[in-house]
């Protein structure tokens, strides 16, 4: 489970989002680069705002895991 909190501290580590008007090459929704702390939306496979959230949402976990964990 992702909470408020953790979305805090992601955020606080320096976690970026960053919306690309062109396709991935994989089909994706969005990824989570953990070499920048980056989460890339690809605005074109998105289809709806609900989508939109959930993508957010399943890349933040990514993030967190990679951040929070990695001070463990």
């Amino acid at each position: 489970m992702l909470t408020i909190d953790q979305i805090v501290k992601v955020s606080e580590k320096g976690v970026n989002i960053l919306f690309k008007d062109t396709p991935s090459h994989f089909g994706y929704k969005g990824v989570y680069e953990p070499r920048t702390h980056t989460i890339i939306i690809y605005k074109k496979a998105i289809e709806s705002p609900y989508d939109l959230c959930i993508t957010l949402l399943h890349e933040f976990v990514h993030a967190r895991d990679d951040i929070l964990h990695s001070y463990i």
